[in-house]
């Protein structure tokens, strides 16, 4: 289970020393977002800051370069050095680990920690992995989470949000519900996807509020175990 590779990689970062600043660590910059689960603010979310360094005998591998904790509000600013050419990963976890009902995530990639945590450990090696290079004094914003529930009994839905089917719109809050009234929901990432997850098994209406919200005239059936994928949302307008 996902719970499991948050488990795995925490234990392999905790304890080592953050990664030691550059010359130019005079000068730090930030990351910032904010975390939320299943589209609502999360307070006290665990952030971590992951790079991958050479580490003495121990060879090229991740290190906790800082962590901080979200605020009621789901947001969070890191302070750091430029990262240099390796880049940072940034990594969240339910403030309940390890009894959480939610995945762990990092950056904006919705499938979370599959295999490893994108970045985390692995930057060089596994596709898609996301570096965010951070200069002297530069501030990162909009690094931000949706967190979503396991599956276990349940189901969910996942697709993507476009203007006119073709631009990918970024914050469109998504919601899937039963009889009208709101079941869970969440907003699409930077690329546009989204991920609603923890449905129990039935037929659901799936919306898309911008400007003016849409739903899809279909009804979408959800079954037990698995993500329906190819909900897609299209609006003509990304405000």
């Amino acid at each position: 289970m996902t719970l499991r590779l948050v488990a795995t990689i925490t234990l392999a970062v905790a304890g080592l020393v953050a990664v030691p600043g550059s010359a130019d660590a005079a000068v730090p910059g930030s990351i910032s977002g904010i975390v939320r689960a299943d589209g609502l603010p999360m307070a006290d979310a665990y952030v971590m800051v992951i790079q991958v360094q050479e580490n003495g005998i121990y060879g090229r591998g991740p290190l906790l370069a800082a962590d901080t904790i979200t605020g009621p509000d789901g947001s969070y600013t890191i302070e750091l050095p430029p990262s240099g050419a390796d880049g940072y990963s940034v990594c969240f976890v339910d403030p309940n680990w390890p009894f959480s009902d939610y995945d762990g995530q990092c950056d904006d990639q919705v499938d979370g920690f599959a295999p490893f945590p994108s970045g985390a450990g692995f930057l060089d090696t596994v596709p898609g992995s996301k570096k965010l290079l951070l200069t002297a004094g530069q501030h990162l914003t909009g690094v931000n989470a949706d967190l979503h529930r396991y599956l276990g009994a349940n189901g969910g839905v996942a697709g993507k949000v476009t203007q006119f089917g073709l631009l990918p719109l970024k914050g469109v809050f998504v919601v899937a519900k039963q009889g009208g009234v709101p079941v869970l929901a969440t907003y699409s990432a930077g690329n546009g996807t989204y991920r609603i997850t923890g449905l129990p098994p039935g037929s659901y209406q799936v919306c898309f509020s911008a400007a003016h919200p849409t739903c899809r005239k279909a009804l979408v059936v959800v079954r037990t175990g698995v993500v329906t994928k190819g909900v897609n949302g299209v609006l003509s307008t990304k405000s």
